[in-house]
C-alpha cells in the first residue's frame, strides 16, 4: 500500500483582505467556517515559532472550509463595508465544492474589542444573527442574540457579565485575547489548546461535523510504526509539522524533519521484533484518544528511545504505558507518551533495591563513621503491569511497609555488594499455592514452606473449611511471632476438579499475597479394589482429582505465571516452579490400586510434558513421589487392603513396609516436606525440570 499523500490545497484570494482555504485534512472537505481577526494580528505568522500553524490553516487541518476576513480599525467602522466583505466570503465558500454545507456556517472571532473600532460591536451582532450562521466563537465578550449558541473565551482573572446563553470559559493565566494566536507576544501554546478543543467540540456539534473515527486514525498511525514498519506511512498519517515526545526519555521529534528522522533512526526499525501493545482502556474525545497499554517486548537489541545507553540484557519487559494522542481532522498531531522508568530499570535488574541515603535523619541522626544510611528504593517491576492488567493480582500499599528503612546503617567500607540477607526490612516476595493442605503431606510441605519464607495459601475443599482455618492460624501464628514483616498465610477453599475454582483460587491469592512463583498440586485421592469390580464412576472419581485436578493447577498457575513476565522482575527469583503429587506407583503400580496407580502415571507424564513447553517461560515443572506415608489416606489403604486381604486394622501398612522399605518403616509427612520445600521449592532445584523424584526410604530404585 502506497503511503498517502500529505493535504497540500493553497489558499484562495477574493479580493483584499479576504482568503478561502480549503481543508488541509484527507478526506478534503467539511462544513465552512467564516473566520474574522483585526489587522494586527496579520504579521503575527512570521513570528511565530511554535508548532502551532495560525488559525486559519489550523482550522483547514480540522477539515473546515475557512474563509478568512481581515478587518483594519477603519474598516471594522463601516458596516456597508464589513457585511460585503462577510457576503464575498460566504459566496467564496459556497463556491467551493468541498465546502459540504452550503447554507451553514461558523462564526471565529478573533481579537478583544480593542482591536475594532467601537462600532464593530453592533456590526457583529448583525453578522451572528444572519441565518446562515448557526455557531459563533469569540475571544472577548463581545454580544451575541440569544437566538445564536456562542462560546466565550476570556483572558485574565477578571470575568466579565457575558450574555446569560452564552457558555463562558475563563483563562487566568493570559494577559489578552491574543494568547490563542501564534506568533504574537502573549500568545500561550497550553492555553490556546485547550481553547482550541473546546471551540472545536462546540462547532462540531452546533455544525454537524465534521467527525472522524479517531480510533481508526490512530491504530491505522500504530500499523504503520509496529506492523509495516513504514516511515513514510507513519509521517503521512501526521499534520504538516507534527512532533512527538516521550515524556520519560525526551526521545522524539519536533516538526516533520525531525520526526522523519528520529523515527527512522532510532524507532520504527529499533524495536525488538516481539514488540506488542496490549490495550488495557481507550478514551476517546473530540480531538484526541487517551490510551492505556501494556508495552511487552524482549529487550534483545538497543532500545534507544525506551532506555537510551543501555545493551540488550535479553530479559522481557511489561511496561505500563499512557499515550495521549491528539488528533487534528483525520491527521495525529502530536503524541505525548509515558511511563515509569524506574519499572523498567526494576525489570532490566539494573535499579538497586537499596541506594544510599545522603542526609541526616529527622531529629538530626547521622550515620557513624565508616556507615551510611540507605533507602529502599520504591520501585516496582512488571507487577505494575500486573495491577494494571487486573487490580485484584497485586496487593495495594506494599510498600507502606518500607517505612523505616532509612534508619538502617550498614558498613560501607568498601565498594562491594553489601549482603542483605537478614535486613529487616526486606519483603518476602515468593508465593505458593499448596493444594489439598488441610492436612497430612499437603500440611507439612505448607509448614515447611512458610517456614523458609514462602507466603502461603492453604487449600483443600469446602468440607475442610474448619481445618484449613487452623492451618493458616498456625503459621501466621509462629511467623508474626517470630517477625511481624515476614510472610502470611491465607486459606481458600477450592475443589480441583473445578477448572474455574481453580483459576479463582490463583487470581485471589495473587491478589492478597503477590505474584505466583510456585504451586504444588497436592491434592489427591485413593481407590482401593481390584480392577475388574471397579465402576466407571470410581475411575472418573480418581482421574477427576487426581489427573484432572493437577493438569488444572498445572495449567492455570502457568499462564499466571507467563502473565507476570521475568520471574526476576516479578518476584525475585530466578525461575517459576510447579509441582505435582505424584507416587511410587507412578514408577511400580501395586495390585488393588491399578486405577490410583494409572492417574498417578499420568501425573508423571505430564509433568515431563509441561516441563519440555514452560522451559522458555522459565518455569520449572517437576513430581514428587512418596511411598508409603502415616497419613490419613494410607490409613484408609491400610484398612481396605487389610479387609481384602484378611489382615487387622495397621497390619498391612506394618507388612508392606517390612516387606518392601529398605529403611525399614513407613515415611512421615515432614518427610515428603524436606524433598519438596527443602530441595525442589529452593534455589537448589532451579536447573531441574521434568523429574518425578521418589520420597520412600528404598522402595522403587530409579
Amino acid at each position: 500500500m502506497a503511503a498517502p499523500t500529505l493535504p497540500n490545497a493553497p489558499a484562495i484570494s477574493l479580493g483584499d483582505n479576504i482568503l478561502v482555504q480549503p481543508p488541509l485534512s484527507r478526506c478534503g472537505h467539511g462544513p465552512g467556517l467564516i473566520l474574522i481577526r483585526p489587522r494586527i494580528f496579520a504579521g503575527c505568522q512570521a513570528q511565530n515559532t511554535s508548532l502551532d500553524p495560525e488559525p486559519l490553516q489550523k482550522w483547514a487541518e480540522e477539515s473546515y472550509a475557512v474563509a478568512q476576513v481581515t478587518l483594519n480599525a477603519e474598516t471594522s467602522a463601516d458596516e456597508t463595508r464589513v457585511l460585503e466583505m462577510v457576503k464575498t466570503a460566504v459566496e467564496g465558500l459556497v463556491a467551493r465544492e468541498e465546502c459540504d454545507k452550503k447554507g451553514a456556517f461558523g462564526l471565529l472571532v478573533y481579537g478583544s474589542k480593542a482591536d475594532y473600532a467601537a462600532e464593530f460591536a453592533s456590526i457583529l451582532a448583525t453578522i451572528a444573527a444572519m441565518t446562515t450562521v448557526t455557531a459563533v466563537v469569540c475571544f472577548d465578550a463581545w454580544p451575541v442574540p440569544a437566538t445564536t449558541p456562542v462560546v466565550l473565551h476570556l483572558p485574565g482573572k477578571e470575568k466579565a457579565q457575558p450574555e446569560p446563553h452564552a457558555a463562558v470559559y475563563t483563562y487566568p493565566e493570559t494577559a489578552s485575547s491574543a494568547f490563542a494566536v501564534p506568533g504574537h507576544a502573549d500568545f500561550r501554546i497550553a492555553s490556546a489548546g485547550v481553547a482550541h478543543t473546546r471551540s472545536l467540540t462546540f462547532l462540531k456539534k452546533h455544525m454537524d461535523g465534521p467527525f472522524f473515527d479517531l480510533e481508526k486514525i490512530w491504530d491505522e498511525h500504530t500499523y504503520y510504526e509496529f506492523g509495516d514498519r513504514s516511515v513514510e506511512k507513519t509521517m503521512a498519517t501526521m499534520v504538516q509539522e507534527p512532533y512527538v515526545n516521550h515524556v520519560p526519555t525526551l526521545t522524539g521529534g519536533v516538526g516533520r524533519a525531525r520526526l522523519s528522522k528520529f523515527y527512522l533512526e532510532h524507532f520504527i526499525f529499533n524495536n525488538p521484533a516481539d514488540t506488542s501493545l496490549e490495550l488495557i482502556s481507550r478514551t476517546v474525545g473530540t480531538d484526541r484518544v487517551v490510551d492505556e497499554f501494556i508495552f511487552c517486548l524482549t529487550h534483545n537489541q538497543e532500545v534507544d528511545w525506551l532506555i537510551p545507553g543501555i545493551p540488550p540484557t535479553g530479559k522481557p519487559l511489561r511496561i505500563p504505558f499512557t499515550a495521549v494522542v491528539n488528533i487534528r481532522g483525520d491527521r495525529l498531531y502530536h503524541e505525548h507518551i509515558a511511563w515509569d522508568q524506574a519499572t523498567v530499570l526494576v525489570q532490566l535488574g539494573l535499579l538497586p533495591e537499596y541506594l544510599p541515603y545522603p542526609y541526616a535523619l529527622p531529629g538530626g541522626q547521622l550515620p557513624g563513621p565508616g556507615k551510611r544510611f540507605e533507602y529502599r528504593v520504591p520501585a516496582a517491576g512488571v507487577e505494575t503491569a500486573l495491577k494494571l492488567q487486573d487490580e485484584h493480582m497485586v496487593p495495594s500499599n506494599g510498600m507502606f511497609e518500607y517505612r523505616g528503612c532509612q534508619s538502617r546503617h550498614v558498613e560501607c567500607s568498601s565498594p562491594d555488594p553489601i549482603d542483605r540477607t537478614n535486613h529487616t526490612c526486606t519483603m518476602a516476595r515468593r508465593t505458593a499455592i499448596v493444594t489439598g493442605s488441610a492436612r497430612g503431606i499437603g500440611k507439612a510441605i505448607a509448614l515447611r514452606l512458610a517456614h523458609d519464607g514462602y507466603s502461603v495459601c492453604i487449600n483443600d475443599v469446602p468440607s475442610a473449611a474448619d481445618e484449613i482455618s487452623a492451618v493458616v492460624a498456625e503459621i501466621n501464628a509462629q511467623t508474626q511471632a517470630e517477625d511481624s514483616q515476614r510472610p502470611r498465610a491465607i486459606g481458600i477453599a477450592a475443589d480441583v476438579t473445578s477448572s474455574a475454582a481453580v483459576e479463582a483460587m490463583i487470581g485471589d491469592t495473587v491478589a492478597q499475597l503477590g505474584p505466583l512463583t510456585l504451586m504444588v498440586a497436592n491434592a489427591g485421592i485413593a481407590h482401593i479394589s481390584p480392577l475388574l469390580e471397579t465402576t466407571e464412576d470410581e475411575v472418573d472419581r480418581v482421574l477427576a482429582v487426581n489427573f484432572k485436578g493437577v493438569l488444572h493447577c498445572y495449567t492455570h498457575a502457568a499462564r499466571q505465571m507467563i502473565a507476570q513476565g521475568d520471574p526476576a522482575s516479578a518476584a525475585g527469583v530466578d525461575v517459576y516452579k510447579i509441582l505435582g503429587a505424584a507416587s511410587i506407583v507412578a514408577h511400580k503400580p501395586l495390585p488393588l490400586l491399578g486405577v490410583y496407580s494409572a492417574s498417578k502415571w499420568a501425573v508423571r507424564g505430564l509433568t515431563q510434558a509441561l516441563a519440555m513447553e514452560m522451559a522458555r517461560h522459565k518455569i520449572t515443572v517437576n513430581a514428587y513421589a512418596p511411598g508409603i506415608v502415616g497419613t490419613a489416606m494410607w490409613e484408609e489403604i491400610d484398612e481396605r487392603l487389610g479387609g481384602l486381604e484378611g489382615r487387622a486394622k495397621g497390619e498391612s501398612l506394618k507388612v508392606y513396609s517390612a516387606r518392601h522399605i529398605a529403611l525399614g518403616r513407613p515415611s512421615v509427612p515432614d518427610d515428603v516436606a524436606g524433598l519438596v520445600g527443602g530441595f525442589l521449592a529452593s534455589r537448589d532445584s532451579d536447573y531441574v525440570t521434568g523429574q518425578t523424584m521418589v520420597v520412600d526410604g528404598g522402595i522403587v530404585f530409579t
